[in-house]
């Protein structure tokens, strides 16, 4: 799928249980990469690099952008279990919006190159992305 356009289809899956599971163990989870972010602490500003795809384990990040004036635009509010960032998996170069976290929050992050991998080597994951 090379439409990021169609995005909205990664709405429907739970990338946080794909990429970022604690199925495997407390041990598995605990060697992911992940970071804290203090309530008010920004992960990424528009215009950074866009090369890595946040899955929110613990806490909440809103995503927004502002006006020409200035003003802040919240654009969404994302919960645990939720992932953002992943439009750099289908091509974005450079942040479009800014991530702030709205509360203490842990994320998993993962490379854009470890998840279009992983995507790859999944194959029901595949072929969801295919229809």
């Amino acid at each position: 799928m090379s439409d990021s356009g169609n995005i909205w289809y990664l709405e429907e899956v739970n990338l946080f249980e794909y990429f970022c599971s604690i199925t495997g163990g407390q041990e598995k989870y605990d060697k992911l990469p992940k970071r804290n972010y203090k309530k008010g602490e920004f992960i990424y500003f528009s215009q950074d690099t866009s090369d890595k795809v946040f899955f929110i384990h613990k806490g909440a990040v809103k995503l927004g952008s502002y006006t020409n004036d200035g003003e802040e635009m919240i654009k969404v509010v994302l919960q645990p279990g939720e992932v953002f960032g992943e439009l750099a998996v289908f091509g974005e170069d450079k942040r479009g919006d800014f991530a702030q976290a709205v509360e203490d929050t842990e994320l998993c992050i993962q490379a854009r190159d470890t998840v279009t991998d992983l995507m790859r080597d999944m194959n029901g994951f595949a072929l969801f992305l295919q229809r």
